[in-house]
Parts: structure tokens; sequence; C-alpha cells
């Protein structure tokens, strides 16, 4: 770039198709800072994320990020994607926890003793709800807790949507402990009826 004393020399390997940098000039002159594209911002939060302390960086956090260790400005909107792709690459897709449900509920019920789990899929094999109760949790209610269950259902947010059906007991403590949740498509009687008829085996 005009006006500027930056450079950088690099040679390519003769066997791959990456480079090597040979110098590199650390003397900026100029205030030019060029946006990186999506490829480049996902291999640098990669590392950042693969941290779990730093898991759930919002997008201005991101921002910051970018601008203290890079010097680089970046949009709000633009910080969204990378983290998106960064943390599909290490935690998996929803599309792949759904597929992996089913495996999951087996190896719960036979390394937890107790526990509970039920899925409903509809007649096209699509996933309609789904309850779990570990087995820990429902030992604890049998013989330390209140005999008092507490019930409540909340909205999910997110690429899927639906509702969460949680329930919780309380020891001589006032101290809460999970015992049985549940998934469904909407805060519906249906719903409820399922998930309660699930609860009561």
């Amino acid at each position: 770039m005009d006006n500027c004393d930056w450079w950088i020399r690099a040679t390519k390997h003769s066997t791959t198709d990456t480079c090597q940098v040979v110098k590199l000039s650390e003397k900026q002159t100029c205030s030019h800072t060029q946006l990186p594209n999506e490829n480049v911002l996902c291999h640098f939060l990669k590392g950042i994320l693969v941290d779990s302390t730093d898991s759930m960086l919002w997008r201005k956090q991101i921002q910051r990020t970018l601008n203290n260790r890079l010097c680089v400005h970046i949009s709000y909107w633009k910080a969204w994607n990378p983290k998106m792709y960064d943390l599909n690459l290490l935690r998996g897709t929803h599309e792949e926890g759904f597929q992996r449900q089913l495996l999951y509920c087996c190896n719960l019920e036979k390394k937890n003793l107790g526990a509970v789990t039920h899925i409903k899929m509809s007649d096209d094999n699509k996933f309609e709800y789904f309850f779990i109760a570990i087995g820990c949790a429902v030992r604890a209610l049998q013989i330390c807790l209140r005999p008092i269950i507490i019930i409540d259902g909340t909205h999910l947010k997110g690429k899927y949507l639906g509702t969460i059906f949680l329930v919780v007991g309380m020891d001589g403590n006032n101290q809460i402990l999970p015992i049985a949740f549940g998934v469904g498509k909407t805060e519906s009687g249906e719903s409820w009826i399922w998930f309660l008829s699930r609860l009561k085996e």
C-alpha cells in the first residue's frame, strides 16, 4: 500500500498448497485496516471458543476481542456467522443432536440406575416429544425430598422452537433438585398430558 513501510515475504511449499512466511516487517506507518472474510474470522474464533468459559461470547464481545487482538473492526451482524459456525464444529449441529437422542437415552438408562426416558416420534419419523428422569434424582425424591413436586414449562428459543417442561423437588433446607424434564412442540394440553403421563410412570 502507498505510504506504508509494512511488508511481508512468503514462499509456497513445493509439495503442498501452503505458504511459509520468510520475512516480516513489524513497522506499519498507515492506519488502514482491511476487513477479514468470514473464513479468517472462523479460524480465529475457533481457538477462543475451544475454552468452555468463552463458549458463550456475545457478538459485542467478539467485536471487542477482534479489535483488541487484531485491530480489526467488524459489524455487529458479521460477528454472528463465524460464532455459530465454530460452535457447530465444537458441539455439533442441532440435527446431529436429534439423531443421537436414542443412543443417549440408552446409555443413560444403562449407566444411571432408575433413569427413565421416552421419545415419541410422528408417523413420518419426526421428533414430537422427549422425556427424561434422572435415576439418582428419582431416588432422592423417594428418600429425602419433601413429598411435593413443582411443575412448570417455558418456551425454547433458537433454530428449533418448542417448550421445555420441568419437574423439581425441594429438600428440608429449601434446596431445589431437578427431577425430570421434557421437550414438546408446543405448550398445549396434549403436550402436558403426554408429559404428566410419563411422569406418573
